[in-house]
């Protein structure tokens, strides 16, 4: 993880041990692999709620969102998370699942950096880095 300058090594340790990218070629297996693919049970005229599958590793899943947390620090990543709550008006999990959905995002990221093999540039994260203390 060497494209991401202020990943603290724990979670880095995380992504590197629990993580093997060069076993998939889509990134939907690697969003499987961490258990936030979204799954719907169905029964004949039953349909219940999308929720996240959670059939993965834990904690790949954990590093992720502790990772989502930081990034919503930022000035970006508050506007970020905050967008992804209005869209669930009403939800009483709102800010559980918008961080969630931004921990998704944040291994699209990491996958797309992790594929280019090019160094990680916010400009083109749509904005998820941190600001200078």
């Amino acid at each position: 993880m060497r494209g991401f300058s202020r990943l603290s090594p724990h979670r880095s340790s995380c992504f590197r041990t629990y993580v093997p990218f060069l076993w998939f070629t889509q990134f939907s297996q690697l969003r499987k692999l961490a258990g936030l693919d979204i799954v719907r049970v169905q029964s004949g005229q039953f349909a219940g709620q999308a929720r996240i599958s959670k059939c993965g590793r834990g904690l790949l899943r954990w590093a992720l969102y502790q990772a989502a947390l930081g990034a919503a620090r930022t000035v970006a990543g508050r506007a970020r998370l905050a967008a992804l709550k209005t869209k669930r008006h009403g939800d009483r999990y709102a800010g559980f699942k918008a961080t969630v959905e931004l921990a998704a995002k944040l291994l699209r990221v990491v996958w797309g950096v992790w594929r280019s093999g090019t160094p990680y540039d916010p400009r083109r994260a749509g904005g998820l880095r941190r600001q200078p203390c």
